[in-house]
């Protein structure tokens, strides 16, 4: 044949191809689609408390992550908020996904909760809370660990307790507090 072209059969096993190959790879894509709603809602928590240090030094004026524990949601919060204003921004709380949930959350100096509701302070001086937020997906869980003096927030890949300690031992964070409180 002087045409040129593609035949019938050549064009019929290319889309053949093309099927097989979306066959095996959407299941995939799908799974890691859906799994990744933990680590979504992980990197959603740090990224509110980047901004929220980030607000709280350009105000002067201390905010927190307010956190709710029984329904999954979390909202800033500004101290000067009058009672009124702070029932109506609860009303914007970012909810997660149903199948995520917020397993405890352990803002340092308060006990691990794992109902109601909780804070984490980010000072006007440009610090924060040290805070454990700890998150689920079925079977899979990650800490979101809220450093007290950098403008990071730790995502970890497994249920991390920072503050399990030996009898007497200070944790990292008591001796930064030591020298923060000297200083």
């Amino acid at each position: 044949m002087s045409e040129k072209g593609f035949t019938f059969i050549e064009l019929m096993v290319v889309l053949a191809l093309v099927g097989v190959l979306l066959a095996v790879t959407v299941p995939k894509v799908r799974e890691n689609l859906t799994e990744d709603r933990l680590g979504s809602a992980a990197r959603k928590i740090a990224s509110l408390s980047r901004e929220l240090r980030s607000e709280a030094a350009r105000e002067n004026e201390d905010s927190f992550l307010r956190i709710d524990l029984d329904r999954g949601c979390f909202w800033k919060f500004r101290s000067s908020l009058s009672p009124e204003k702070s029932t109506d921004v609860k009303k914007y709380a970012f909810c997660l996904p149903a199948d995520v949930l917020i397993v405890d959350a352990h803002p340092y100096g308060q006990d691990k909760k794992k109902e109601g509701e909780t804070a984490v302070r980010f000072s006007r001086k440009g610090y924060a809370q040290p805070a454990v937020i700890h998150l689920a997906h079925g079977d899979r869980q990650v800490t979101v660990v809220i450093q007290p003096f950098l403008n990071a927030v730790a995502i970890h890949a497994d249920y991390v307790d920072l503050w399990e300690k030996e009898e007497g031992a200070k944790t990292p964070v008591q001796m930064l507090s030591e020298q923060d409180s000297s200083g």
